[in-house]
């Protein structure tokens, strides 16, 4: 089971009504700043049990051996069987946290009057928590150790495509970036990963994809809305903002476990791992939150990112 969050409550010293703020106050932000790790989350989650014993993760890139047979009788093997290559590699179970906390004279003056806890210290500590967790999937990490955590832009084999004009830009229209995302669903095609696809564009992107599609006004829809009429993999294609994406940067991504999952064995909680010090009571908002981007046999990820310099 998951370390029970009932257990790290007996480490706290706060009265019980302060606790339950400060767990509010995690709860109420959620899951801001999270977009490309909450939808990944929520498609492949991979639950990871007692994720405190667990310091890395062996996975394997499957080898593309042979091709399906055909016979009158199941399971004959001509070619001497059917076990494919694997190539292990090893992904860090790391842990994601920021700090917060009281003095005593906070927390007693709240005691005192009854009055709810100023919290948002804590609620700023779960954004920022989030906010790593999300440039993680985006842009990967390295571990003290040296194994790395790729991000869906720093794979060696993610593919790109470059347009000569930014999405933002005062000329560009909606059939024009239409023509750009179906070149990115080409490349991603090319190598075999036909959909469905969600389409991950920035903040300044987002903005530009609610102009009209036609400036004629041959057609009442926006942009973004007739992409999103788009069907490949036999599901109408998705577009989120994302807003942690850098400029100019966009990304199409199969949706499939085989391209991304993420390792989920603790989400955001909030504790106080010791008694107060020298009148200040720290917390800490922690995560195990550990993206999987995943290649195939040929080291290509299903992942198209656009750079539109």
């Amino acid at each position: 089971a998951q370390f029970e969050r009932a257990k790290l409550r007996g480490l706290a010293p706060l009265w019980k009504n302060a606790q339950e703020q400060i767990d509010d106050a995690v709860v109420r932000v959620g899951r801001e700043n999270l977009v490309i790790a909450a939808d990944r989350m929520a498609m492949f989650p991979v639950p990871l049990p007692n994720w405190l014993s667990v310091l890395e993760l062996t996975s394997h890139k499957v080898g593309e051996s042979r091709k399906a047979n055909r016979a009158m009788v199941p399971g004959s093997m001509p070619d001497g069987g059917g076990i494919q290559d694997k190539t292990p590699y090893t992904l860090p179970i790391y842990v994601t946290w920021d700090e917060f906390g009281f003095n005593a004279r906070e927390l007693a003056a709240a005691a005192r009057a009854g009055r709810p806890l100023d919290t948002d210290e804590a609620e700023q500590a779960v954004r920022n928590v989030n906010y790593a967790i999300e440039d993680a999937i985006i842009n990967g990490w390295v571990n003290v150790g040296g194994n790395a955590v790729p991000g869906m832009l720093s794979t060696t084999n993610t593919q790109t495509y470059e347009t000569n004009t930014k999405w933002d830009a005062a000329g560009k229209t909606g059939p024009e970036i239409l023509t750009d995302v179906l070149a990115m669903r080409s490349v991603l095609a090319t190598d075999k990963f036909y959909g469905p696809y969600t389409l991950y564009v920035n903040t300044a992107y987002g903005a530009a994809l609610q102009k009209p599609f036609e400036a004629t006004g041959a057609t009442s829809l926006t942009i973004q809305m007739y992409l999103e009429q788009l069907v490949f993999g036999g599901q109408k294609l998705k577009i989120k903002v994302a807003d942690l994406l850098a400029a100019d940067r966009t990304l199409l991504v199969q949706d499939s476990s085989m391209v991304c999952d993420v390792i989920v064995g603790q989400t955001p909680t909030a504790i106080n791992p010791a008694p107060e010090i020298e009148f200040y009571s720290k917390w800490l908002v922690y995560a195990c939150i550990v993206p999987r981007v995943k290649s195939d046999h040929s080291s290509n990820y299903g992942i198209c990112a656009g750079d539109d310099a």
